[in-house]
């Protein structure tokens, strides 16, 4: 079992400049556009919606200041096209928009207010996505070794990997595994095979068996 507290309290631990929105800022904005967010929705914001330097980068953009921008004028930035009991949530870093599901926390991608892919099964699974790719960008990871899984070898990669896999934090591009400290990471290719990059580093080296198996 991987406590996604620890590991996330971890890796946040080698990131500078993470900043949240001011309660008081985010309900104004709230009230004064008539919206209402999910409660991990609003302490993602209030945890990591200043925090730049991990939610910006690409063309992908999930910023309390993106967010205010849209939602303060929706018919212009929206074009009023949000798919129905959905809130707008950034911009995904293969230029898409991101909405995110009222119900269950999916976030999506869409067009013309109809839900495409779900590319993170909730929002856990997109700041752990921002989190290695701001380590790396930064050199607190790097990669050791890349290998390409074709299409007929990944079942028995996987099944050779299964008891290190990150459940939940997985994307619609990417599986990840964490093993003796080093996470491999698995990109979905077009073909159906798979990209598999090993990380090390000072991040992952903090990382305890112990921590990940009994801290919450």
């Amino acid at each position: 079992m991987i406590y996604k507290t620890y590991l996330f309290e971890k890796l946040l631990s080698y990131c500078d400049n993470i900043q949240g929105v001011d309660e008081q800022v985010l309900d104004a904005h709230l009230q004064k556009h008539g919206l209402t967010l999910r409660a991990d929705h609003r302490l993602f914001l209030l945890k990591y919606g200043n925090s730049t330097e991990l939610l910006k980068f690409g063309f992908g953009d999930c910023t309390y200041a993106l967010f205010e921008k849209y939602t303060s004028n929706p018919q212009r930035y929206l074009n009023d096209n949000l798919p129905d009991d959905t809130v707008f949530f950034g911009q995904e870093f293969t230029d898409g928009i991101l909405c995110i599901d009222n119900q269950f926390g999916k976030i999506y991608d869409y067009e013309s207010k109809e839900l495409w892919g779900c590319l993170y099964v909730h929002i856990d699974a997109l700041l752990f996505f921002c989190l290695i790719e701001y380590l790396w960008n930064h050199k607190k990871i790097v990669i050791a070794k890349e290998i390409i899984i074709e299409k007929d070898e990944k079942e028995q990669f996987f099944q050779q990997y299964a008891g290190y896999l990150l459940t939940g934090l997985d994307n619609f591009f990417t599986k990840y595994f964490l093993k003796n400290n080093q996470l491999i990471r698995c990109e979905k290719m077009q073909d159906d095979a798979y990209a598999v990059s090993f990380l090390q580093g000072e991040a992952l080296n903090s990382i305890t068996h112990e921590g990940l198996l009994f801290k919450n």
